[in-house]
């Protein structure tokens, strides 16, 4: 508005808005894997423009602001090219989880956010099965796909109940560390004779578990031949 001051009175002209433009970025998730994935997009800003900050966040919940616990940050301003494109690698993600991403832009202690995006990683599958049962002995074998192994435990599960969970009573956990393959193999020993046991592969992350389909086998009885 613009006033004129004249002995002490003052005429005001007619007020007018105007809004700023908003930053909005189309995001795009791919290569999406068990613990990893993709989150590129493009950004235009005005030249030289050194207020503004723009991000990314990412996290396992839909409410999703720069105070979210365990959200992860990456700051688009500092990765994007001449163009404005950009490209960053989420890493250590929860398998076989919905996870939400959107942009933030930052002018001081100023926060905006953009529209939420969700993904889902990838599962862990797998199989295993069991061989050269004695009276007191079996061999576990399988294979399990794992994308980045080194931030999955797997094992197996074994016991003569029913409930095949970490932590039940009964249960044997056998963490296993995978060949370049996959593959996975432990020889059992200390098994009662003529007993049927359950087990299945487990899976675990940051607190969570994953469990492949439970099978049994029975174990070789003790045979006595008198005379």
């Amino acid at each position: 508005a613009i006033f004129v001051y004249k002995n002490t009175i003052c005429q005001y002209g007619e007020t007018q808005v105007f809004e700023t433009v908003p930053i909005d970025i189309e995001l795009s998730v791919k290569d999406i894997t068990q613990t990893r994935a993709i989150i590129s997009g493009r950004l235009t800003l005005p030249e030289n423009d050194k207020e503004l900050e723009v991000g990314l966040l990412c996290s396992t919940t839909s409410e999703l602001t720069i105070a979210t616990e365990g959200v992860k940050k990456a700051v688009v301003t500092d990765i994007m090219d001449a163009d404005g494109g950009f490209s960053h690698r989420a890493e250590g993600l929860l398998f076989d989880n919905t996870h939400y991403c959107r942009h933030y832009v930052k002018q001081g202690d100023t926060y905006t956010y953009g529209s939420v995006q969700d993904f889902k990683t990838e599962t862990v599958s797998g199989s295993i099965s069991v061989s050269d049962i004695t009276q007191t002995r079996a061999t576990f074998n399988g294979r399990i796909e794992l994308t980045e192994g080194d931030l999955i435990e797997v094992g197996v599960l074994y016991s003569q109940k029913s409930d095949l969970t970490v932590g039940a009573s009964g249960v044997i956990k056998q963490k296993l560390t995978p060949d370049s393959s996959g593959r996975i193999l432990h020889n059992a020993e200390g098994l009662q004779n003529a007993t049927t046991y359950n087990y299945c592969y487990y899976a675990y992350q940051n607190g969570k578990y994953t469990y492949g389909k439970t099978k049994t086998f029975t174990t070789q009885s003790v045979k006595v031949s008198l005379s």
